[in-house]
C-alpha cells in the first residue's frame, strides 16, 4: 500500500520544515492543497522545499506551477476535472465519493481518493458512508485507477483497509491535528501511521 499525506488547508509557521523532514526520510506522496491560497503563496512554499523532493509532491489548484517546479503531478477537484487534458504526460488524481463515481472515472485518472471511508478527523460531522463489502467487491474487479482510502484513516484501521483491497491510504487530520502551528506531535503521529502501513498483517 502507498501513503499519501494531504497538507493542512492553511499555511502555518514551520510547515515547510516539517514537510521537508518527512519527505527526506519517508517514502510517500505529499499533496499540497491550500484552497484559499494565491499563486504567490504556493510558489513561496515550494521554493522552501529542496528541489530534489519536488518529484514527491502532487499539486492542487495552482496547475501552472507544475513544470516550473518539476512536480510529480496534479490533483483535479470535481470542478477542475475538465482541465485534465491540458496537462497530459504527468501523474494525475482526483477525488470521488461513491463507487458509481469511481467506476465512471476509471481510466481517466491514475489514482482516486475514495472518501469518506470512516468518520472524518479533519471535518467533524462528516461520517463514513461506504459499505466495505461493496468496496471490497469493486476493488477485486478489473480496473485501471488505483483507489486510495481517505477519511478517518488512522494507524489502527489501516489493516482493515489493506484487507479491503485499497491500493493506499491518505491521511490529513490524523497527522496535522486541529492546530498544527502549536502541535509538537505531528512527526510522531506520522511515524505511527507510516509504520502501520509498512508492517504486513500477522
Amino acid at each position: 500500500m502507498d501513503l499519501y499525506l494531504i497538507s493542512d488547508e492553511h499555511f502555518f509557521e514551520g510547515e515547510t520544515e516539517i514537510v521537508t523532514d518527512l519527505l527526506s526520510r519517508y517514502d510517500f506522496t505529499f499533496h499540497l492543497r491550500k484552497p484559499d491560497a494565491v499563486m504567490g503563496a504556493y510558489k513561496e512554499f515550494l521554493n522552501r522545499i529542496p528541489l530534489e523532493l519536488h518529484r514527491k509532491i502532487m499539486l492542487h489548484d495552482a496547475y501552472p506551477l507544475l513544470q516550473e517546479f518539476g512536480l510529480k503531478g496534479l490533483h483535479f477537484s470535481t470542478q477542475n476535472r475538465h482541465l485534465r487534458s491540458t496537462f497530459r504526460g504527468h501523474i494525475n488524481s482526483t477525488s470521488a465519493h461513491s463507487l458509481i463515481e469511481v467506476a465512471k472515472l476509471d481510466r481517466l485518472f491514475d489514482y482516486q481518493f475514495l472518501s469518506p471511508v470512516f468518520s472524518s478527523i479533519s471535518k467533524p460531522g462528516y461520517p463514513g458512508n461506504l459499505v466495505m463489502d461493496e468496496v471490497k467487491s469493486y476493488l477485486q474487479g478489473e480496473r485501471i485507477s488505483r483507489i486510495i482510502a481517505l477519511g478517518g484513516v488512522t494507524e489502527e484501521n489501516i489493516p482493515v483497509l489493506r484487507k479491503t483491497g485499497f491500493n493506499g491510504v491518505a491521511v490529513l487530520g490524523r497527522v496535522w491535528g486541529h492546530r498544527p502551528e502549536k502541535d509538537t506531535h505531528i512527526l510522531e503521529r506520522f511515524k505511527m501511521v507510516y509504520n502501520s502501513l509498512k508492517q504486513p498483517d500477522q
